[in-house]
């Protein structure tokens, strides 16, 4: 990750060019990753708090913080795509580190659930409605996003529909996140990003 300063100084930029794009409303934001099992993300605090915009997720490379979060957590997930059993241990320490995320800091969407580390969408889906944070059907992946789906609308959780573009012609690609809502019938006032 970069330095997180540099979040700083992109707020200080965003807050110059602003006055040029009255018709727009510029954020700032940063996909942190959840880093150990108690939740904690790679970002600090005073960054955290500074920013428009905090997505929390999953990623299966990083650099733990601990002997004990790189011997419980992070190798444990690498390993877990190869043993059913080590999957099913994850689903649970993962889901309870997301859940601990969202009550720890002000998460405003969950980054590709069940993408490269196994969750319990249910479970999941149930604490985001609870604390007002979405989940994310992201159109540049193949994964489980019918079961996102699903999830939230059994537990009333929000969506956001995301290109998670790496690239700038993958930018606004959403097609397919929205033929999957509109099939699967999910409330449109439910998608943070829907425009009605």
């Amino acid at each position: 990750m970069a330095d997180a300063g540099t979040f700083l100084v992109i707020k200080e930029e965003v807050a110059a060019l602003a006055p040029r794009f009255p018709e727009l409303k510029l954020l700032v934001g940063s996909e942190a990753a959840v880093i150990s099992r108690d939740g904690r993300l790679d970002l600090p605090r005073e960054i955290i708090d500074r920013l428009d915009l905090l997505i929390a997720g999953l990623h299966p490379y990083y650099i733990p913080e601990s002997p004990g979060d790189a011997l419980y957590y992070t190798l444990p997930n690498l390993a877990a795509r190869f043993s059913g059993s080590l999957r099913e241990k994850m689903r649970c320490t993962n889901t309870k580190a997301l859940i601990e995320t969202i009550h720890s800091y002000p998460v405003d969407f969950i980054s590709h659930p069940d993408l490269m580390a196994p969750v319990d969408l249910d479970e999941l889906a149930r604490a985001c409605a609870g604390t007002e944070t979405a989940l994310e059907v992201n159109t540049g992946h193949n994964y489980n996003k019918e079961g996102i789906v699903r999830a939230a609308a059994r537990h009333g959780a929000g969506l956001v529909v995301n290109s998670d573009a790496h690239y700038p012609e993958m930018v606004g690609r959403l097609d397919a996140g929205a033929e999957l809502l509109d099939r699967l019938g999910f409330p449109a006032e439910q998608v943070i990003n829907a425009l009605f």
